[in-house]
């Protein structure tokens, strides 16, 4: 398995603002995975990661939507999610790592 980035983009913005309005409050990270249809949707609350005072983790677990339909396959998979946000180069930088595994596919 890669651990090289799928996508990584640059965006300008105030990382405090950022995190509150996007990370620290759970409704906003909740109201789109409902949006993509998941369901039986749990997220953990942040925690540091090891020793590292820069680095928060949290655990989100849901029932995805599978989107390709065969005979006897189910609607839904499970779908583990292990999000860490680091905040590196003197706090001028927030960098987002999810990892994601899938079960029942």
């Amino acid at each position: 398995m890669s651990d090289k980035p799928i996508i990584k983009f640059d965006l300008s913005c105030d990382l405090s603002i950022t995190w509150k309005k996007l990370w620290r409050d759970d409704s906003f990270y909740l109201d789109y995975l409902r949006e993509q249809d998941d369901i039986d949707i749990v997220i953990g609350s942040w925690s540091m990661e090891g020793n590292s005072s820069n680095s928060l983790t949290r655990q989100v677990e849901c029932s995805h939507p599978v989107k390709v339909s065969f005979p006897g396959t189910p609607s839904h998979t499970r779908c583990f999610r292990r999000q860490t946000i680091t905040l590196s180069n003197k706090n001028t930088t927030l960098i987002m790592n999810e990892l994601m595994r899938f079960e029942g596919i």
